[in-house]
């Protein structure tokens, strides 16, 4: 749950500053709905591409962070097991 909040907390504001960035163009492409300049669309290529880059770096850390955990798991259980006396694995 912890690990939800920070990416909440690190890709809303991208979210919302691309949105800002793209907001003026937005306005201006209301008003000259006859323009047909492609450098008018930049804004919202910008955004595209800085979601797309900070979804994929959340899930990058999402991916890492539970391998890690996993990792650990796993050492703390040959760990459990190496401690485990003879007699009582015999018996199972």
């Amino acid at each position: 749950m912890k690990m939800y909040h920070l990416v909440i907390k690190l890709i809303v504001p991208i979210i919302l500053g691309a949105i800002a960035v793209a907001h003026p163009t937005v306005v201006y492409a209301q008003e000259g709905t006859g323009s047909s300049n492609p450098e008018a669309n930049l804004p919202f290529l910008f955004a595209v591409y800085t979601i797309t880059w900070a979804g994929f770096f959340a899930y990058l850390f999402f991916i890492s962070r539970r391998h890690r955990e996993l990792r650990n798991e796993i050492e703390s259980l040959k760990l459990e097991r190496s401690n485990e006396p003879e007699n009582q694995s015999d018996s199972e």
